[in-house]
């Protein structure tokens, strides 16, 4: 995979960066793509596979989605909490087995909640059982061309056999936003009210960068805080996709530099944005616990070996903090990074620049070494900027922001291929529909 890495002027992940604007992040990965164009602004181990958290609900939703096309459901079909829904870890809302909602609350809950067990009622919902939705996610992914992915579960919590790839990501996001415009609005909700409670979005950038109408976000201990953005700005639709980060607001960082610096670069510019065709790699997925929950390996870990900049429980979304790990006596490679997967042979990694200059005439200093660094001295003196002054200077409040949503218990009056019953056990029945007007009476051919 090719890369547009611009001029001369390199910050890690392709774009310009200013001098004392460095706050090198890991090396996870990442995608900006241009929506219009089709092209890729910048990319850095975009497809690698990766555990997608709760970003797993896009392809939920995008399966709830391709069912209401085909006239199966309607959005005021009912989703029934089941007693296997409601066993589902957090995060979840709890709501009592047999409570009835409507397809549209349960996805409104999804996007703003990432609730997983409203995740696992609208999967029954919507396929039956668990299982057979599962089988529609998989089978929408090899249509799709998401040659990196595969799903066994509706709502992200992690399982090494769950995974995904930031190519793979943003592909879905385009098909989202691209193939249901009707639906957008679900991915740009604020905040909801279910009955007292107030439930804000863990998706940050609606609040603070401008122009955001979704997608989604994700966190479990193997993946770190990952997230997948649709931004609009100046007539221009770019998203992006990005894995890995220590915190959310670390990954928020990350993303708003990136689609600031994409709006800057010419929409022209990147290389095309290709469907993959059936060619899976067979690559382990990436497990990053170690270096995002170093507590989970407390017993083989010292406490000195704790990464410093691993964050703290106020650093967490509070969002899908669920994590299955093999106990030490299961797993004798616990010790080790597991997961780690060998290179693709496809796979050219960007070559990334030591020091960012400032200025175009300056030249960046790379590992094949340093030709005119005429200048540079006093932008290398700069001290690089602390995470939260790169917060104060790419996440703002933004100007208009959409009022929160109310969510109702209860409905369900719309189609039902499964018999969902309600609260008292009885079976549901769609109601007879009442013709919007009566049909005038031919006499000639009544009958007393």
């Amino acid at each position: 995979m090719a890369f547009c890495l611009l001029a001369l002027l390199v910050w890690p992940g392709g774009f310009t960066a200013r001098a004392g604007d460095l706050l090198p992040p890991p090396t996870r990965p990442h995608i900006v793509i241009d929506l219009d164009q089709k092209r890729i602004l910048s990319a850095e181990m975009e497809t690698v596979r990766w555990a997608p958290a709760s970003l797993t609900k896009m392809m939920t939703a995008y399966t709830v989605f391709r069912a209401l096309k085909l006239q199966h459901l309607a959005l005021n079909s009912p989703v029934r909490i089941s007693e296997y829904a409601l066993s589902q870890p957090p995060s979840k809302m709890g709501f009592p087995i047999g409570t009835i909602i409507t397809i549209d609350a349960a996805l409104k809950i999804i996007m703003v909640k990432s609730a997983n067990d409203v995740s696992v009622a609208l999967a029954e919902a919507v396929g039956g059982t668990e299982e057979a939705f599962v089988e529609l996610m998989n089978a929408h992914a090899r249509r799709l061309g998401l040659v990196d992915s595969q799903f066994v579960n509706p709502h992200g919590l992690h399982d090494p056999d769950q995974y995904t790839s930031a190519y793979d990501m943003a592909r879905l996001s385009m098909a989202l936003i691209e193939e249901f415009p009707e639906y957008k609005s679900f991915f740009d909700i604020p905040a909801i009210k279910v009955g007292n409670r107030r439930l804000r979005n863990h998706n940050a950038l609606l609040r603070l960068f401008e122009g955001t109408t979704g997608l989604k976000t994700g966190y479990v201990c193997a993946s770190g805080f990952n997230v997948a953005v649709h931004t609009e700005r100046d007539g221009r639709s770019l998203v992006a996709v990005v894995f890995g980060g220590k915190s959310g607001l670390a990954r928020n960082v990350k993303t708003a530099r990136l689609l600031s610096a994409g709006f800057e670069v010419d929409a022209e510019q990147g290389d095309e944005f290709v469907i993959k065709g059936d060619q899976r790699s067979f690559d382990r997925p990436i497990d990053i616990t170690r270096e995002i929950c170093p507590r989970k390996y407390a017993a083989t870990v010292k406490p000195n070996t704790r990464p410093p900049e691993a964050p703290s429980a106020q650093d967490f979304d509070g969002i899908d903090t669920q994590v299955l790990i093999e106990r030490e006596n299961n797993n004798p490679a616990l010790g080790k990074r597991v997961g780690v997967p060998e290179p693709r042979p496809d796979y050219k990694p960007v070559k990334v620049a030591k020091v960012v200059s400032a200025s175009a005439s300056a030249v960046v200093q790379t590992e094949s070494g340093t030709a005119d660094t005429s200048g540079d001295a006093d932008i290398r003196s700069e001290k690089p900027q602390s995470l939260k002054a790169l917060a104060a200077n790419y996440l703002q409040p933004v100007k208009k922001l959409r009022a929160d949503v109310r969510v109702n218990l209860g409905g369900g009056t719309g189609p039902n291929p499964f018999g969902i019953k309600h609260t008292n056990g009885g079976p549901y029945r769609a109601p007879i529909p009442v013709p919007e007007a009566r049909p005038a009476l031919d006499l000639a051919k009544s009958e007393e």
